[in-house]
């Protein structure tokens, strides 16, 4: 009886609706290249509804539907990339999601990819790390900044706060959704400057 009384009251959304409705999320794997050049692993297109929906969703309201849906998605988007990745580099495997800045992750109040990643298959969810890259600095929005802009605006926000951790290990780091990719090669960089392989993958493309 309450479910319903709160369903009358506050009647879900259609995003809501297009997330409980969906199963399963088609991987459309495709290579994209970041400002810098570097090459990020898309698990699918943004304008796809289903995988729009889950991650408006996920990063609105932190839904534990819309994390395992795109976590299926990752896992299998992933399923080739590690099987290569284990067949030519010897290294150890880490996952890593994408961090916040400490003030969007204070307004949002979770990190929508540590959600993802934490309903991984066990296997992965073992290489998952989250305490090692940090964003020290908060980045305003940059739709509206330029190419040089955005690279300027995103300069030296991460720090790899224990270099042991992934000293001969390979990352893989996971991000949402990719538009020019500024931050996140920044992030590449970050790790390559420290002297460490990186594989980065995002959820979607726009």
């Amino acid at each position: 009886m309450l479910s319903r009384i709160l369903s009358l009251l506050f009647p879900p959304t259609h995003i809501e609706i297009l997330v409980s409705n969906t199963e399963y999320l088609s991987p459309h794997p495709v290579n994209v290249r970041t400002l810098r050049g570097s090459i990020v692993l898309t698990c699918t297109h943004y304008d796809d509804m289903s995988a729009n929906a889950a991650i408006k969703l996920l990063k609105k309201h932190g839904s534990i539907q819309a994390a395992k849906l795109l976590s299926q998605l990752l896992y299998d988007t992933l399923l080739e990339e590690l099987s290569d990745i284990e067949l030519w580099n010897p290294k150890h495997i880490i996952l890593i999601p994408m961090p916040l800045s400490p003030k969007r992750k204070r307004e949002r109040g979770f990190n929508q990819i540590t959600k993802v990643c934490a309903q991984l298959p066990a296997e992965l969810r073992t290489c998952v790390v989250i305490d090692i890259l940090l964003q020290t600095k908060h980045v305003p929005m940059q739709k509206t900044l330029t190419r040089e802009q955005r690279l300027k605006n995103v300069s030296g926000i991460f720090s790899i706060s224990h270099p042991d951790k992934v000293r001969g290990a390979h990352v893989i780091l996971i991000d949402d959704v990719i538009t020019t990719g500024a931050t996140l090669d920044e992030a590449i960089k970050t790790f390559e400057k420290a002297g460490v392989s990186v594989t980065a993958v995002a959820l979607a493309r726009a």
